[in-house]
């Protein structure tokens, strides 16, 4: 689970000010680089007929909308942020998919999140959101039959060095809220006991899209 004053930093940054922002953002110029480089390589693996899809920190909803496009016909969102959750529901109703996407407002990890399977999980920008990245990506990959997609900072040396200014000013702003920089082999090995291959890497300065596609028996 997130510690408690990690949900609440997550309620006061990603808070209904900041959702509008992301909403106009994504009406006017459509997904974020990274977004798309992840949503370009899962529309590739979206079976004939439909695939299903568990959205983890769905935010906005971006991912989902973009995929719905391409042949996703059931999507599950889950989010921590209240107030993402009440306005990707809006937005949902507005675009004319509410009813192909159900939604759940909490912590993933929590023992009472349980959803079921799909085809594809995504976490965009969501595994440095949380403390325990282990549980997180052995619940999380364990989900998916499919396609396993995240985005997450590279362990780069300045990003790194930067945290504990990012840290202190939060504290300043008397913000509860913690970000962190998991090891991309750790992320890799969870992932691959689940039983995925890599599919395909890109970088951008700060982000790196990894996806994932589940082994098959021979």
């Amino acid at each position: 689970m997130y510690e408690c004053c990690q949900c609440t930093g997550i309620e006061k940054i990603f808070n209904a000010k900041t959702a509008r922002k992301e909403i106009r953002r994504y009406e006017k110029h459509g997904p974020r680089k990274t977004t798309r480089w992840l949503i370009d390589c899962v529309r590739k693996n979206i079976r004939q007929g439909g695939s299903s899809l568990i959205d983890i920190g769905g935010g906005i909803g971006a991912i989902q909308y973009e995929l719905l496009k391409y042949g996703v016909t059931q999507v599950n969102s889950i989010d921590a942020s209240s107030s993402y959750h009440d306005l990707a529901s809006q937005m949902a109703e507005k675009r004319g998919v509410g009813d192909k996407i159900q939604r759940t407002h909490g912590d993933f990890t929590d023992d009472s999140i349980r959803p079921d399977m799909a085809d594809i999980v995504t976490l965009d920008r969501v595994i440095c959101c949380y403390p325990d990245m282990k549980t997180l990506v052995e619940k999380s990959s364990g989900l998916a039959t499919r396609v396993y997609a995240v985005v997450f900072p590279r362990e780069r040396f300045f990003i790194k060095w930067s945290l504990p200014l990012v840290h202190w000013t939060l504290k300043l702003r008397r913000i509860p809220f913690r970000v962190y920089v998991h090891s991309t082999n750790d992320v890799d090995a969870i992932v691959r006991q689940n039983g995925f291959r890599l599919l395909q890497v890109r970088h951008s300065f700060i982000w790196q899209v990894r996806v994932y596609e589940k082994e098959t028996r021979e």
